[in-house]
């Protein structure tokens, strides 16, 4: 029944109105996810999850790493960032009824390295060895630096 809550039964008639002892427990299906846009990104990507049964979500996670932070737009979709440590695989939403995962895989993508400064910025040719200290983000994984 659409809006029942948990709690007491009353029934009312012309004589009066009796209540249960005891409560009748109402429960949100556990929910499904369907999609999600966009399909891919990076950490800290905004994603839009949609499905069904997000009204009283626990919790929400990609590939398994979790995302405490998640906003519960509506009954049918929600919005959550990707957390650091994701790797691609699906998205998973809980509450309190079970746990429902995507049939598709959010691809984690690998951010573009940037490169901000370098340490020392010249060097005379001949000069023997000396190390070169590379300054910015995104470096992990490296493979190669030339």
């Amino acid at each position: 029944m659409t809006g029942a809550t948990t709690g007491t039964v009353s029934v009312t008639t012309p004589g009066g109105t009796a209540t249960s002892a005891t409560g009748f427990t109402v429960t949100v299906p556990a929910p499904t996810v369907t999609g999600f846009t966009p399909t891919s990104g990076t950490v800290g990507t905004l994603v839009t999850i949609n499905g069904t049964n997000f009204t009283g979500t626990t919790a929400v996670s990609f590939n398994g790493t979790p995302q405490p932070t998640f906003t519960v737009v509506s009954a049918t979709q929600l919005t959550a960032t990707v957390p650091a440590g994701a790797t691609t695989g699906p998205v998973q939403v809980t509450n309190g009824s079970g746990a429902g995962a995507s049939a598709t895989a959010f691809t984690v993508n690998n951010p573009v390295p940037v490169l901000t400064a370098l340490s020392p910025s010249s060097v005379i040719t001949g000069s023997g060895t000396f190390t070169l200290t590379v300054i910015g983000n995104n470096f992990s994984p490296t493979s190669e630096v030339r």
